[in-house]
């Protein structure tokens, strides 16, 4: 299973940045945790051993595909600024 996350910036002279982040992870047999929403209690992460429900919020803004994306996403950004 995996959460996947696509951001993406249209400028008005037409420039499109476009940035992309994925967790992987597995679906558990029952639900464990309290925190979170949706999903979050069944998406489990075998390195950490927990869901996503279980995660502390610095764990899960870590690993998530929104995290990610947004990591990547300001990589993006930052080139596109250096270049103009």
């Amino acid at each position: 299973a995996h959460f996947h996350t696509s951001i993406v910036c249209c400028f008005p002279e037409g420039d499109v940045l476009q940035a992309d982040g994925d967790c992987h992870g597995t679906i558990a047999f029952a639900p464990r945790g309290e925190g979170g929403f949706g999903y979050d209690p069944v998406f489990y992460v075998p390195e950490l051993r927990k869901t996503f429900a279980q995660l502390t919020a610095e764990e899960k803004n870590a690993i998530s595909h929104r995290g990610n994306a947004l990591r990547a996403f300001a990589v993006e950004l930052k080139k596109y600024m250096e270049n103009k």
